[in-house]
């Protein structure tokens, strides 16, 4: 997690030059999938969330993201 947020801190600080400080908002939610957000092609018909929507369409949006967690009780 921490290596993603270097890397995409970096990209931003290289795009926006060393006179401007990067605004990075970074979204991480638990218990949700893609089709909780409207703003995604395969979302749920009944699902609607206008404000992240307007906040993806304005920014960028991992499309292709895997974890390999897993639920354990003893």
């Amino acid at each position: 997690m921490k290596a993603l947020l270097v890397l995409i801190s970096s990209i931003a600080l290289n795009a926006v030059g060393a006179s401007q400080r990067p605004n990075i908002l970074y979204i991480f939610t638990d218990d949700q999938s893609y089709r909780s957000v409207s703003a995604y092609e395969g979302a749920h018909d009944w699902i609607k969330t206008p404000n992240i929507d307007a906040l993806a369409k304005s920014g960028m949006r991992f499309k292709t993201c895997y974890t390999g967690s897993s639920c354990q009780m003893s």
